[in-house]
């Protein structure tokens, strides 16, 4: 999903889509702590709820990408890319003349932010990879588990 807001491009619209994404994706590493925490602490529903929040941190990051809306003069709007170092940075509305002036490249819909261009060709980024699994729990920690166990199961007979 992309996001269209009327703005003039400048250096600060430049980068809020990275800012998004930056900010999503520090949620999500402050999930992943949180879901790493509650697992060595034998919470497993507290796990379960930060990995789903880990989840949509991620999901958020990729929806989230922003198209400013840049200098739409009389003629139609078209979509170009602003490309840095073979990168796409940045994807916006702009008539065709002030978009050669910038040199940014046009390109179709399906491009996004991350996607790389060698001159000629848009290629998608590579998928996020998948979380980390979580850790495996020392024999200690099992054991204490046990314990534990035991002593609700003591409990109820």
């Amino acid at each position: 999903m992309v996001t269209v807001r009327q703005a003039p491009l400048g250096p600060a619209t430049q980068t809020s889509a990275l800012e998004v994404v930056a900010a999503a994706a520090a949620a999500a590493d402050k999930a992943e702590q949180e879901a790493l925490a509650a697992l060595a602490g034998s919470q497993a529903a507290q796990a379960a709820g930060a990995a789903r929040v880990i989840s949509q941190a991620a999901q958020a990051a990729q929806a989230e990408q922003v198209t400013p809306v840049s200098h739409l003069g009389k003629g139609n709007a078209m979509r170009y890319a602003i490309i840095e170092n073979g990168v796409v940075v940045n994807v916006v509305l702009a008539d065709e003349a002030y978009a050669a002036e910038q040199g940014w490249v046009s390109c179709p819909d399906t491009v996004q932010i991350g996607d790389t261009y060698d001159g000629q060709t848009f290629t998608p980024a590579p998928p996020a990879p998948p979380p980390p699994p979580p850790p495996t729990p020392t024999k200690e920690e099992l054991l204490a588990k046990l314990q534990e166990l035991q002593a609700q199961i003591s409990a109820l007979t």
